[in-house]
């Protein structure tokens, strides 16, 4: 049985249908868009000499981001699309259209395993955005390359792309993309005249395995006009090469800061929740360390707060809200918190102020902070705090293991809090759990130098 399917965790797909998360995207960070590829008209031929149909190869590495969900069109992602991870195609699916198109226009298609010709895809890239939510009508649009291989007597290769929307969550725009790519590619004259008729007897077909057993026909699908939309990649991040700092940990006391700060300005008024995320999310960075990434809170030009559990070992770099990307120390860390104190030694970043006192109850907060994936860095959560007090804020805003170290803006763009995340924790998301503002400057030993002394 042929099967194509989208696979996302149960608890990822709720969160995603439920449209929690907002996703603010710089050009640095920006999901992966599908272009424009018109399709151009197909050679019509009267016959030709068997063609095999060979299985496509992806040549898509596992793990690449190849697009994301957004609950409305203005692309705020509340996840991204990773292949051979939640976008799973089986790639016989794609030899239905192959199948189909050939036979309209008129050319032989095998059905052993012997044949003088054969045709072998292999696709380069895939593009497969989705929007919409339960409560809204969805659609998806979708971008194929492919790279067309013609074996036999006269082979050639020849790359071509198309791109195509569909209504509803399917991904039937992923399979009319790649259909129209097809069309781009039997509109080249060179193919027919590959493979027309020539009396020779057919030959086995070299370095591939071709289709012997005919396949159902494709499943009918609904498309849309295509409507055009540029390409946008997604910045990959580089390698860190900064050899790994270890720090011994230290609980420093609460009635002497080692260390004074000087204190940011901020809102004098309140802002709305867009506003507030707006402000802050310039202080807000991205925490790697090897394969694992997280965020942190920028307490100075040159000092970041971050879970310490992210950043216990291997090499840090930050990356900022403009797509700089730093090094980054271990300066000191606070076991009993969970919590770190990061140094750049360049960059001079833009600091991000904090209340002290504890959150209020109800108040309304965003998180920021980089879920699911480093493609989402600086992705926003509304929500209200349920809980506060000195030491702990509880809020609703539904974030990820990538938002630990994030800071929890309130209503003037103030952080009141840092994300903490279990370090044991499998779960894909949950509500918000964080240190308070004040708790995490005791922690690590910093105060404000305009702060009267404890």
């Amino acid at each position: 049985m042929l099967t194509h399917r989208l696979r996302l965790p149960r608890a990822l797909r709720r969160f995603a249908l439920a449209g929690l998360v907002s996703v603010q995207l710089c050009g640095c960070t920006a999901m992966l868009r599908a272009g424009q590829a018109p399709s151009e008209r197909p050679v019509r031929v009267q016959g030709s000499s068997p063609i095999a149909l060979v299985p496509p190869i992806f040549e898509i590495p596992v793990g690449t981001v190849v697009g994301g969900h957004a609950p409305n069109p203005e692309r705020q992602y509340t996840l991204v699309h990773e292949w051979g991870s939640t976008l799973v195609i089986d790639p016989n699916e794609f030899n239905h259209a192959i199948r189909d198109e050939l036979r309209t226009l008129g050319y032989t298609v095998a059905t052993a395993g012997f044949a003088p010709h054969g045709l072998q895809p292999t696709v380069t890239r895939i593009v497969y955005n989705v929007f919409g939510s339960d409560a809204r009508a969805g659609w998806s649009e979708a971008e194929v390359t492919v790279r067309w291989q013609v074996l036999g007597q006269v082979p050639f290769v020849l790359e071509t792309r198309g791109s195509s929307t569909a209504q509803q969550h399917s991904l039937a725009s992923i399979f009319q993309a790649y259909r129209i790519a097809l069309r781009n590619f039997l509109a080249n004259p060179q193919f027919a005249a590959a493979v027309a008729p020539t009396g020779r007897p057919p030959t086995t077909v070299q370095g591939a395995a071709p289709v012997i057993e005919p396949l159902p026909a494709a499943p009918s699908v609904g498309v849309t006009p295509v409507t055009p939309l540029p390409v946008t990649p997604v910045v990959s991040t580089p390698t860190i090469t900064t050899p790994a700092v270890t720090t011994p940990e230290v609980s420093p006391t609460a009635a002497a800061p080692r260390q004074r700060l000087k204190r940011p300005a901020s809102s004098t008024r309140k802002l709305d929740t867009t506003a507030a995320a707006q402000r802050a999310r310039g202080s807000v960075v991205t925490v790697l360390v090897g394969d694992a990434w997280g965020s942190g809170i920028v307490l100075s030009e040159f000092l970041i707060a971050t879970q310490a559990s992210l950043v216990k070992s291997g090499t840090v770099a930050v990356v900022s809200a403009s797509g700089k990307q730093l090094e980054a120390r271990v300066l000191r860390t606070d076991a009993a918190n969970d919590v770190a104190l990061l140094e750049v030694t360049s960059g001079k970043l833009e600091p991000l102020g904090l209340d002290l006192a504890p959150a209020t109850t109800g108040a309304a907060i965003v998180a920021i902070g980089t879920p699911f994936h480093p493609g989402l860095s600086f992705s926003v959560s509304p929500g209200r705090v349920v809980s506060g007090s000195p030491t702990h804020l509880d809020a609703d805003a539904r974030v990820s293991a990538g938002n630990a170290g994030g800071p929890i803006i309130d209503e003037f763009g103030r952080a009141v809090g840092m994300v903490v995340w279990s370090p044991g924790d499998a779960a894909e998301s949950g509500t918000a759990r964080a240190i308070s503002a004040g708790a995490l400057f005791r922690a690590l030993g910093l105060g404000y130098a305009d702060a009267d002394p404890p």
